[in-house]
């Protein structure tokens, strides 16, 4: 699984996980944020190798994890931002089809994204989940500020 551009956050688990698990499937994240999940073990990610396969889950870069600290990543690399509060709004109808968080002002997420638009797994898409354009450096995740 390829996840790129998106916005796991605000979701809750009784075990482990709450955000991004990843235990039979390969992930790959890029530009993705992962913040404010609940869960005993692995908040915002949890990666479990399975019958003595490596460890499911790859940065590829410029993703935001407030708490990695279960994740158990093959490594994260220079362009992602671990530890930061993302400074998200409210799940909230901030215009387009769905409901998104908003990006508060100063969130470090603001102009850390993927630095190409476009499309494929190496860019991010020329309009965020609210079909908003992209402007300047893409922001981590789902919502453009």
């Amino acid at each position: 699984m390829n996840l790129v551009g998106g916005t796991i956050a605000g979701n809750s688990a009784t075990n482990r996980g709450g955000g991004l698990w990843t235990e039979r499937l390969a992930a790959r994240i890029r530009g993705t944020l992962l913040a404010d999940n609940t869960a005993p073990v692995g908040p915002d990610c949890y990666s479990v190798p399975t019958f003595g396969e490596p460890v499911k889950l790859t940065s590829r870069g410029f993703n935001l994890i407030e708490d990695d600290a279960d994740c158990s990543m093959r490594a994260t690399l220079p362009t992602d931002v671990i530890g930061a509060d993302p400074m998200l709004g409210p799940l909230a109808a901030n215009g387009g089809p769905t409901r998104t968080h908003a990006l508060l002002a100063g969130s470090p997420a603001i102009d850390a994204g993927i630095p190409v638009v476009g499309s494929g797994f190496f860019a991010c898409r020329p309009q965020d989940q609210r079909g908003f354009p992209r402007n300047g450096a893409c922001d981590i995740g789902a919502y453009e500020f």
